[in-house]
């Protein structure tokens, strides 16, 4: 799972700046990380949870 998320996480911070959005990030998820991917979001805030997740810290299981 947490490989999956990275490599989320790595490709959302390419994308273009004015495209970041939570709803459009999330939407390139398979639907059964939609509600993980939300949960950090509730949490940490847009910018951060993609930070931490492309981080090497980012070690859900």
């Amino acid at each position: 799972m947490s490989t999956r998320l990275k490599r989320w996480a790595r490709a959302i911070q390419q994308i273009d700046l004015s495209k970041r959005t939570p709803e459009v990030a999330v939407g390139y998820l398979d639907s059964k990380y939609h509600d993980i991917a939300w949960r950090y979001i509730r949490i940490l805030g847009f910018e951060r949870t993609i930070s931490f997740m492309a981080s090497n810290n980012f070690h859900p299981e």
